[in-house]
């Protein structure tokens, strides 16, 4: 679908369509220090950020916000290497549950609890789900969950409680939503939030929450965009974030979702800026996210960088052209990446002009797919128009 606009009508077009942008994005902080890994447990413990280990070691990184830096503490005591182990954090202290020895599903049912003030480790009593790694964790109202994952043979869909005082576990009910591997989990306020994963074939959007009063779980609203596993979350300021994973073990995303509990409704936030977005590390200080690690599929390369962001902006810019095209793009302004996203998977064309009307750049959709970023890094800063679908929209790039 090839289109000419003169540029006298986009200059009208200038004021007629609204036009709202993020006012935070993404930014870089030093490299971290452990080098390049995925598969790493990340926790906040006391104010300070720690990972916790990945997919070729066993150490422990503490680091500083205030100053940007990275500190080695005491490695996990495992022989080998600990991947994808689960983690929470209660009453100051780091657990840290399972996880791969070997990266080659040696797996593990070894509870070790971390205490950053004396930088020691503490053996704790094993999960009472036996070896298991890939699944989710969290803390609420002073006891912890660990559920789902992978034991060595298979995708597993059980769900217990700890009690940190008398290091004891205690089944629960199996998961409603049944096996899952690599979920995203973080908590807002007294609930749980367990969403995406691979239930053992193929990849997932379900999303539910957990109450810790209760102890009930609820279907939520799915996860929007791509069916994926091995993404990465986050909880700010009562909102939730989901992004990046893969699907296939051949495909990554770099969309990014904040969830509202208040509405259950999900909106596109910037996307992450890198491609290393499968397997990757989070944590929250204060009100600032970090994202880092990671592997980028389909090549399988690992990366040892961080990136930040504080959540709570203004929606992206949203523009249609008539009432049965709805089309999202974001960031706008921006200097390199651009997400694009529409309502439906039909196979389409996306147009890049500038402001004379000259086609700069074509974009396909293949059938079944209603996204996709554009790098318009190399391109001049100036104002430029998309063709998408029925809707044109200005993208300023600085």
């Amino acid at each position: 679908m090839h289109r000419t606009i003169c540029s006298f009508c986009l200059i009208l077009a200038l004021g007629l369509l609204p036009f709202t942008s993020l006012s935070q994005s993404w930014s870089s902080i030093g490299n971290f220090t452990g080098g390049s890994t995925d598969a790493a447990t990340a926790l906040v413990v006391d104010g300070k950020a720690y990972i916790f280990g990945g997919v070729n070691n066993k150490e422990v990184w503490e680091y500083d916000q205030a100053n940007d830096t990275w500190t080695e503490k005491q490695s996990i005591p495992v022989n080998g290497v600990l991947a994808w182990a689960i983690g929470f954090t209660i009453d100051n202290k780091a657990y840290i549950v399972g996880g791969d020895t070997t990266s080659g599903f040696d797996v593990t049912d070894r509870v070790q609890m971390y205490d950053p003030a004396t930088d020691t480790w503490t053996e704790k009593s094993p999960y009472g789900g036996g070896p298991t790694d890939g699944g989710f964790g969290f803390a609420l109202n002073g006891k912890a969950y660990v559920g789902a994952g992978f034991n060595g043979t298979g995708v597993k869909a059980d769900f217990w409680e700890y009690d940190p005082v008398s290091d004891t576990w205690t089944a629960m009910p199996f998961l409603p939503f049944g096996n899952v591997i690599f979920p995203v989990a973080f908590t807002i306020g007294d609930k749980a939030y367990v969403g995406t994963g691979s239930p053992g074939s193929g990849e997932s959007k379900a999303f539910w929450e957990f109450d810790g009063a209760t102890k009930n779980w609820s279907k939520k609203k799915n996860v929007p965009g791509p069916a994926r596993q091995a993404a990465v979350g986050f909880a700010v300021n009562g909102k939730g974030y989901i992004g990046g994973g893969m699907s296939g073990y051949s495909v990554g995303y770099q969309d990014f979702r904040e969830y509202d509990p208040t509405t259950d409704s999900w909106s596109p936030i910037e996307p992450f800026p890198t491609e290393f977005t499968s397997w990757s590390s989070a944590f929250v200080l204060d009100t600032t996210a970090y994202v880092g690690l990671g592997v980028r599929f389909p090549t399988f390369t690992f990366t040892s960088t961080f990136r930040k962001i504080t959540p709570g902006a203004t929606a992206p810019l949203s523009l249609t052209m008539d009432q049965n095209s709805k089309v999202k793009v974001w960031p706008n302004p921006t200097s390199d990446l651009v997400m694009i996203e529409r309502d439906q998977t039909a196979e389409g064309e996306i147009t890049l002009t500038d402001i004379r009307g000259k086609l700069l750049r074509t974009y396909s959709f293949d059938d079944g797919q209603n996204q996709m970023s554009i790098d318009i890094s190399d391109l001049p800063n100036a104002l430029y128009f998309l063709g998408i679908d029925d809707a044109t929209i200005r993208l300023i790039k600085e």
